[in-house]
């Protein structure tokens, strides 16, 4: 018995654990979905809410992706287990989406790092070629990664940090067919690359 209970107590902390690190996106998603379902609530008499709208706001799919660092294969920490984030002061950094996507720039606030960014540019695969031709060093989510076809060093950073992304309805009932779909494939897409 107390096996299972060790079990189901890390069954519990893996899922929770995304909960736990993105609560205020997930109250904003959360929030998002009841004021959706509320505006669109048709202007009749018997209209009400989905009844399943509250738990199923709940149980919208989310993936938790980890950022690494893209280093050129002849940098020092190639084959480190970790780049420590602080040192992008130092390298020279190729700063991928510069103010298109947040995601590297919030990460560098929340530490407190100030990147040496030598080049910017808008595609994340211009970002990995320029990498692999030894003109700097990148951090991009674990995702965006996949099906790179650049020779470079892919390592977590120090300190760890991820990318929460998600998708709410406020029906799958009432979903259409597409939506449905695409949730479906996003699922097997998503779970296969996810942290």
């Amino acid at each position: 018995m107390i096996h299972r209970q060790g079990l189901s107590s890390r069954l519990f902390g893996l899922v929770a654990e995304p909960l736990r690190r993105n609560t205020s996106f997930f109250v904003f998603m959360y929030v998002l979905g009841v004021v959706v379902s509320v505006v669109e609530l048709p202007d009749k008499p018997d209209a009400k809410l989905y009844d399943n709208l509250w738990p199923e706001l709940l149980l919208d799919l989310y993936v938790v992706c980890a950022m690494l660092a893209l280093l050129p294969r002849n940098h020092p920490l190639a084959g480190a287990d970790c780049y420590p984030l602080k040192r992008c002061e130092q390298d020279s950094f190729i700063m991928p989406a510069l103010g298109c996507d947040d995601d590297v720039e919030a990460l560098f606030a929340r530490n407190h790092v100030d990147p040496n960014i030598r080049y910017t540019t808008i595609e994340n695969f211009s970002a990995m070629s320029m990498v692999e031709q030894g003109l700097g060093v990148s951090v991009m989510n674990k995702l965006i990664t996949e099906k790179r076809i650049c020779d470079v060093a892919m390592i977590p950073i120090d300190p760890p940090a991820s990318i929460t992304l998600g998708a709410a309805l406020h029906s799958r009932a009432d979903a259409s067919p597409a939506v449905k779909m695409f949730l479906k494939y996003a699922v097997r897409m998503l779970t296969k690359s996810a942290v």
